[in-house]
């Protein structure tokens, strides 16, 4: 490993423009796995953050000696976060304490009410979970929820998330069953893609090929 991060990673750093940064964060929005992953392997992890404008920014954060892989990390000294109305697998909704928590929207009275609750608690509207560890794993988000026709309530992400880590040849996939009777799930196999045009061709990848060769198919493309 250290002769390949001295001759091919370092360079490609280089190439990206990244050789001098000492921390690469993200946040605002989810980021695959995958490719959190390829950065991994040129050893520039991309180190999760999470917050919300009414909380002044970040409430949680990873760093460099304490991250873990699709983790937002974990809150700032000072700060609280509270799972709220959590199910049998730890997931429920994301709440925020702390003195970094907004007062309320000026002049919106029922906007803040709605946002936080008679104890200060900021209520986020995304669905997450914690490791033993203290670690923050976003899991979806509250609109998102699925009801099925017996009342449950479904959290699609999760479940996605879990079909695509136990099939890697899965390249998207969707769970449906609002006001449904059963749960159905969509799913698109991963495919070559033109590399002009970045248009998926009809060709399985090799992984793909691999796995139907496993399950007794001869199949060799989507059609």
């Amino acid at each position: 490993w250290g002769l390949a991060n001295a001759l091919v990673f370092k360079k490609v750093r280089a190439g990206l423009g990244l050789d001098r940064c000492r921390y690469c964060l993200t946040g605002a929005a989810p980021i695959a796995r995958e490719t959190m992953d390829f950065f991994i392997s040129l050893n520039l992890p991309l180190l999760e953050l999470y917050g919300m404008s009414e909380n002044t920014g970040p409430h949680t954060l990873s760093v460099p000696t304490r991250w873990r892989v699709t983790s937002v990390g974990t809150e700032f000294p000072g700060v609280s976060t509270k799972l709220d109305s959590a199910d049998d697998e730890g997931n429920g909704e994301i709440c925020m304490s702390g003195r970094h928590v907004f007062m309320g929207y000026l002049n919106m009275e029922e906007k803040t009410a709605e946002a936080t609750d008679r104890d200060g608690w900021l209520h986020t509207g995304d669905i997450g979970r914690k490791d033993k560890d203290g670690y923050l794993f976003i899991t979806g988000r509250i609109k998102e929820l699925i009801i099925t026709a017996g009342g449950e309530n479904v959290a699609p992400v999760p479940i996605e998330d879990s079909v695509k880590e136990e099939l890697p040849i899965v390249s998207n996939c969707m769970l449906i069953g609002d006001q449904k009777k059963f749960l159905s799930i969509l799913l698109t196999l991963k495919t070559e893609v033109d590399l002009d045009t970045s248009v998926p061709l009809d060709a399985l990848t090799g992984p793909a090929l691999e796995w139907c060769q496993q399950q007794g198919s001869a199949s060799k493309s989507v059609t």
